[in-house]
């Protein structure tokens, strides 16, 4: 499947990462943006201060907002961590890329919203040399404890044995 990927630039990102590359992907729903157009403006907004590096919608068509090199802000707050990779010296943000996912907490990925996610995290790993693992794929709320991001209905492991599956 080829990716169909269109640049949506963000004000809110931090140029480059500080000494750090990325390590894992943290897999998010946005949650109460309705649409890819709600969460392209809000992503657009200085305001809102919050950007992800990826927004796969729910056709399969992925937005970019982050260039992989620099720091979306998207997973920064650490409230009661259950992530064993977490640096408790740096803010997540810096050492993960973040994919959102168009839909509701709750919302099963759609089929062609879930192959297009798998081919992301396959390209991104293989970019990064990140392993296709639990460790290093992982849902929002084990490093945010107290959010639900991305729901019960996003399979984060399914879509781990999709991407590593060859």
């Amino acid at each position: 499947m080829a990716l169909k990927i269109i640049k949506k630039p963000t004000p809110n990102f931090r140029r480059g990462r500080g000494r750090h590359t990325p390590i894992a992907i943290v897999i998010h729903i946005a949650d109460g943006l309705n649409n890819k157009g709600g969460t392209d403006a809000h992503f657009a907004n200085p305001s809102s201060g919050v950007s992800a590096h990826y927004l796969v919608n729910r056709s399969g068509v992925i937005h970019q907002y982050v260039d992989e090199k620099d720091t979306a802000i998207h997973a920064g707050i650490v409230f009661r961590s259950r992530w064993p990779l977490i640096n408790t010296g740096s803010s997540p943000n810096s050492f993960t890329i973040g994919i959102e996912h168009e839909g509701f907490a709750g919302d099963t990925l759609r089929p062609d919203q879930e192959a297009a996610s798998v081919e992301l995290i396959r390209a991104i790993c293989g970019r990064w040399n990140i392993p296709i693992d639990s460790l290093h794929i992982i849902p929002h709320n084990r490093i945010r404890a107290n959010k639900t991001c991305p729901g019960a209905g996003v399979d984060v492991s399914r879509l781990i044995k999709l991407a590593s599956d060859v």
